[in-house]
Formats: structure tokens, sequence, C-alpha cells
């Protein structure tokens, strides 16, 4: 992928997330140019570098730590999954914790809590270069987004899963061009 400026800025933040981030550990990536495929791993313990895989590289890995963990993010940024995050369960911004849900909330070092932060984290670094550059564009609010609202999760339960995934992310760009995300691809 050949990033625009924006796609830069949506890539320095993507790394910054991780830095600011401990729990998180970035497994897979691929950012396409209208959304993003990705693997994380959510672990609460703090660990000294939490970046699995080199940064602007292919990404491989020969072996896997607890499945329950991993969390893949995919899609252009849709939700229709869920996450579970120490024992509480996130759907769609909302929390069910015994059968009682609690709106809105977000968990910290949540899936939900992570994505709010970098799209946030986007938003203003993309508004800044609108201002920056003097473009012609609307900047980005709550009724203008630069992303969709919500994102498309799920948990990995097995190393087979984990694998087929990953593979998906690597593959990915060179199937852009029959991508339903593509804008030529719908003509």
């Amino acid at each position: 992928m050949i990033l625009s400026e924006m796609g830069e800025i949506v890539l320095q933040e993507w790394y910054k997330s991780f830095d600011l981030r401990s729990e998180l550990f970035l497994h897979s990536f691929v950012l396409m140019p209208n959304h993003l495929h990705t693997i994380v791993e959510i672990n609460n313990n703090v660990k000294p570098n939490h970046l699995a895989v080199p940064q602007n590289s292919p990404t491989e890995m020969s072996g896997i730590v607890e499945t329950n963990n991993f969390v893949e993010l995919d899609g252009d940024l849709e939700t229709n999954g869920t996450a579970e995050t120490n024992g509480d369960v996130e759907t769609n911004g909302t929390v069910e914790t015994n059968g009682r849900s609690f709106l809105p909330q977000r968990l910290p070092k949540s899936i939900s809590s992570f994505i709010a932060g970098f799209k946030s984290a986007v938003n203003t670094k993309i508004d800044d270069y609108i201002d920056q550059h003097n473009l012609p564009i609307p900047k980005y609010h709550r009724k203008n987004h630069f992303f969709q609202q919500n994102y498309h999760d799920h948990i990995i339960r097995s190393e087979d899963a984990f694998i087929r995934i990953q593979n998906y992310i690597i593959n990915n760009p060179g199937k852009w061009m029959e991508d339903k995300l593509n804008p030529v691809s719908l003509k």
C-alpha cells in the first residue's frame, strides 16, 4: 500500500496507540485505503515490548501464547461482534454484567476504549492537517465522521483461526481490486 498523507497520519497514530497502551499487543495488521484489519491481544499485565511485528513489514508469527486474549478487528470499522474483557462483555458500547446492561460505558483497557482513543487521535490530527494545509474540505466532527461509528470485532479462539485470519490480513492488499470496500470494484 502506498499511503496518502492522511493515511500516514492514521499509520502514525496506530503505532502510537501501542506505545501509549501497555495492555495491547499488536500481532498483525494492514492499513487499506479505506479500512484496516488487525489482530490485537489484550493483556493487562505490563509487557516491556508490545509490538509483535516490526513496523512497515509483512507479518508472520511462529507461535501463539493464549488465544483467549486475541481479538480480530477488521472490515470497515462496523460493529457486529462482541469482545470479552475481565468477565464483562462489551457489545456496541454497552456493558453486560450478570445479565444487566449499562449504557453507555467503555471499560478501561478494553477494545472499545482503545478504538475510541485511536479514532479521536486520528480525527484531531487530520483536522490539524486540514487547517495547516488550508484544504477546502470539511473538518471531522460528530456529524461528519472520518471513521464509521463502530467496528467489527471477535475473539480468536484457536490457533487455526489465528493463522487463517493472519493470512487473510497479510494477503488482503493483493485482493484490493476485488474488495467490496473498493469504490472502483463497486462499478
